[in-house]
């Protein structure tokens, strides 16, 4: 218990976890949504849908997203 009275053990600790607890939240978000991009195909896929139908399904969904986050970013501006 000595080291949480220690002033250089708890910048070191402090700077070690604003390093670590985002790259392991980064990594998690990319796993997650790969994870559901994944189950998404797979449901696509089991309702019989070709894959040119999937891909436009997937390029859709993509620009829109961007236009909606372009839209957004218009808005605030304003």
């Amino acid at each position: 218990m000595e080291l949480l009275h220690n002033p250089t053990f708890i910048v070191f600790a402090s700077i070690t976890l604003m390093a670590v607890i985002p790259t392991l939240a980064y990594y998690w978000h990319k796993q997650h949504k790969a994870s559901l991009d994944f189950e998404l195909k797979r449901q696509m896929i089991e309702r019989g849908m070709s894959a040119d139908e999937i891909c436009r399904v997937l390029a859709a969904a993509s620009s829109g997203s961007a236009d909606e986050s372009q839209a957004s970013k218009e808005q605030a501006a304003d």
